[in-house]
C-alpha cells in the first residue's frame, strides 16, 4: 500500500477515533441534564430517550474502537466498522417510530452525510481487510483497540452513572437562627419602636447590649433610653422623643454622641453608627 494512503487511512482513523470521544460527550452532557431536569419536576426521563441514549453510547465506544483500528492499520477495523453501521441502521429504524416525525426528520437530515461516508469508509475497510492490507488479529498495536474503549467509557462515559439526588421541598432544613450570644460585626445606637436601643447593624435587629459592654455603659445606654415612647398601635408604630426643654434635648444628644465614642472603643471606629433620633420629638407632655 502507498505511504500516503496509509497516513490517510490513520487520519481517518484518528478522526473516528475523536469523533467517538465527542459523541460520548455530548450523551454524558444530554443525561446530566435530563437527571437535573427529572431532580426538578420529579417526573422520570422518558423510556424512548434512555433507549436512544444506550444505542448512540455503544455507536459512540465502537466507532471510537474502529477509528483506533484504523489508525494503526488493524483488521479489527473490519467488524467494529460493521458494527457500527448495523447499529446506526437499527438506530434510524427504530427513531423513526419512537419519535414524532418532524424530529426524527431532522434527526435523518443532520446524519445522512455523516452516514454515507462513513458508509464509504466502511466498505472501503472491508476491501483493505479482503485484500490483507490490515495487520493481524494479534499485532501488538491491536492493544489501542481496547484502550481507546477504555479511555472512551471510563474517561467520558462514566458519568452516565451520576443521578440527581431528589430533595422534598419539605425536607429542605431550614437556615438556623442567628447567635444571640455571638458578638456583633457592627452596631447602631438607633432606638425605634419594639423598645430596642443597641441594634446589630448587619441585621437591622435588637441586640442584648448587656452581653457585650461593662455595665456601666450598659446603664448609660438604659438611662439614655428613657426618654423614648412609643404608641400601643402596631400598624401605626408611633414613635417619638420627650424632653422636658431644648436644654435637657441638649444634653441627652451630648450623651448619646459619648455613648457611642464608647461603643467605638469595643466594637471599632467604621463599625459603630448613630446616636439616631426620631423625627417626631416633643417637650414637657405633649401629646397628638
Amino acid at each position: 500500500m502507498p505511504a500516503a494512503a496509509e497516513i490517510l487511512l490513520r487520519l481517518v482513523g484518528i478522526l473516528y477515533l475523536l469523533a467517538g470521544a465527542a459523541l460520548m460527550r455530548h450523551l454524558v452532557m444530554d443525561h446530566i441534564l435530563d437527571q437535573a431536569l427529572s431532580g426538578l419536576t420529579l417526573k422520570p426521563i422518558p423510556i424512548r430517550d434512555r433507549i436512544r441514549r444506550w444505542l448512540l453510547g455503544s455507536t459512540s465506544i465502537a466507532l471510537g474502537m474502529g477509528g483506533a483500528a484504523l489508525m494503526v492499520l488493524n483488521i479489527w477495523a473490519v467488524p467494529l466498522f460493521l458494527f457500527v453501521a448495523a447499529d446506526q441502521t437499527i438506530f434510524f429504524l427504530w427513531a423513526r417510530k419512537a419519535f414524532p416525525p418532524e424530529a426524527a426528520a431532522t434527526g435523518s437530515r443532520k446524519g445522512l452525510n455523516a452516514s454515507l461516508f462513513y458508509g464509504g469508509v466502511t466498505v472501503l475497510v472491508c476491501w483493505l481487510g479482503w485484500a490483507g492490507h490490515l495487520h493481524p488479529w494479534l499485532d501488538p498495536l491491536a492493544l489501542f483497540v481496547p484502550l481507546a474503549a477504555i479511555a472512551i467509557l471510563f474517561g467520558i462515559g462514566r458519568h452516565f452513572f451520576w443521578r440527581a439526588r431528589r430533595v422534598d421541598a419539605w425536607d429542605v432544613p431550614e437556615p438556623p437562627p442567628p447567635d444571640p450570644l455571638a458578638r456583633p460585626r457592627a452596631v447602631a445606637l438607633a432606638p425605634a419602636w419594639g423598645g430596642r436601643l443597641l441594634v446589630d447593624a448587619d441585621r437591622d435587629d435588637w441586640l442584648d447590649y448587656d452581653l457585650f459592654v461593662p455595665p456601666e455603659l450598659s446603664a448609660r445606654i438604659y438611662l439614655w433610653g428613657e426618654v423614648f415612647h412609643a404608641g400601643d398601635d402596631e400598624d401605626s408604630r408611633e414613635f417619638w422623643a420627650q424632653f422636658s426643654d431644648k436644654d435637657h434635648e441638649a444634653a441627652h444628644r451630648m450623651e448619646g454622641k459619648a455613648i457611642v465614642a464608647e461603643l467605638k472603643l469595643i466594637f471599632g471606629e467604621d463599625e459603630t453608627f448613630g446616636p439616631n433620633y426620631p423625627d417626631d420629638v416633643r417637650y414637657h407632655r405633649e401629646t397628638h
